[in-house]
């Protein structure tokens, strides 16, 4: 997305540096638009049935499809389908919670990475 005009703030002008130019200086330097300019995060578009999914998730801090109807969450936080309640289906035949969000070996992730939060961060670019 390029810039609509140039940088009028000190603050503008000083996020638009190169890294080069930001590390080898302190001072703001003026320059041209960047070939390749930032760009605007913007969310993928959902499809029907992952919006409605999305749109059935309670609004509070900390929700997820643990608090949808049909799923209990055992004790031992273990996840598993609730044959009590009857399974809610979206209007194009698809269970509201799918299959996979519940098929954990034994309701669990076995995500090796779990125990190493420095394997999970981002490379440095």
């Amino acid at each position: 997305m390029p810039y609509g005009r140039p940088p009028i703030t000190e603050f503008q002008k000083f996020i638009r540096l190169s890294r080069i130019e930001a590390l080898a200086s302190g001072s703001i330097v003026e320059r041209p638009i960047a070939k390749y300019p930032p760009f605007d995060p913007r969310p993928f578009q959902l499809n029907e049935d992952d919006y409605q999914q999305v749109c059935a998730i309670p609004k509070k801090k900390g929700a997820n499809f643990r608090d949808l109807p049909g799923v209990r969450v055992g004790n031992d936080n273990i996840v598993e389908g609730d044959p009590e309640v009857e399974r809610v289906y979206l209007p194009s035949g698809k269970p509201l919670v799918p299959d996979y969000a519940m098929s954990f070996i034994k309701g669990k992730s076995l995500n090796l990475l779990d125990g190493c939060g420095g394997m999970k961060q981002f490379p440095l670019l």
